[in-house]
């Protein structure tokens, strides 16, 4: 059986930033990590990831330019996506109007903001509704996970994006954000997770190194 340690990682250019950070993320980790541009590329390796920095409609278009949607879609190596990565997964995206890879049911809306909520914002500051959510939080509602795979309850992890999944049977966690939003997913081969675990310290570290096990 392969080890961790000699997994080969395909980071997907996505069109958009953050490639650099996942990469030496995983390259601290003794991991060798390479920027994907092409079905080729994801051939060679173990492991693929969906890096989330951006916007949805530009990043579909540009994995349509690179023609990996249908292998990304009929792939069965373990992929992970992370923030717009985890979002693509889902059919439609409100951000650009588009299609996503259609893995999982469902629209990804824009968060509500102050404005949307003037009705019900009662004990909510609307400080803490603002778009984009950036900052961090802890997870609730955990459930039997792969990625999450000794982490404790208490544990932090960073968030920034102004989108949300919607809720499926795949969640495994979500976050108060205040509202309560879906974190991290597993399904079939595909796991993902809303938070940046590049930018998470030590937990976003076993995260990723839950994924190479």
């Amino acid at each position: 059986m392969i080890s961790s340690s000699e997994r080969k990682v395909a980071v997907v250019d996505m069109g958009g930033a953050n490639h650099a950070s996942v990469i030496n993320a995983f390259q601290r980790l003794g991991v060798v990590a390479t920027l994907a541009r092409s079905v080729a590329d994801l051939e060679k390796a173990d492991r693929v990831v969906l890096p989330g920095v951006g916007h949805a409609g530009a990043c579909m278009k540009n994995l349509e330019s690179l023609d990996l949607v249908k292998y990304l879609k009929n792939s069965s190596q373990k992929i992970l996506g992370i923030c717009l990565g985890m979002q693509i997964l889902f059919e439609e995206l409100e951000e650009g109007e588009t299609l996503g890879l259609g893995i999982l049911p469902g629209r990804v809306a824009r968060l509500p903001t102050p404005s949307d909520l003037t009705d019900i914002l009662t004990d909510i500051s609307p400080s803490a509704v603002r778009v984009p959510r950036m900052g961090w939080n802890n997870l609730i509602e955990v459930r039997e996970s792969k990625l999450l795979r000794g982490i404790p309850q208490d544990a932090s992890f960073y968030f920034t994006h102004s989108f949300v999944c919607p809720k499926t049977e795949s969640d495994v966690a979500y976050a108060a954000d205040p509202f309560v939003i879906p974190a991290v997913l597993e399904f079939r081969n595909f796991l993902a997770a809303q938070f940046h675990p590049e930018k998470s310290g030590r937990y976003g570290s076993l995260v990723l190194q839950n994924f190479l096990a």
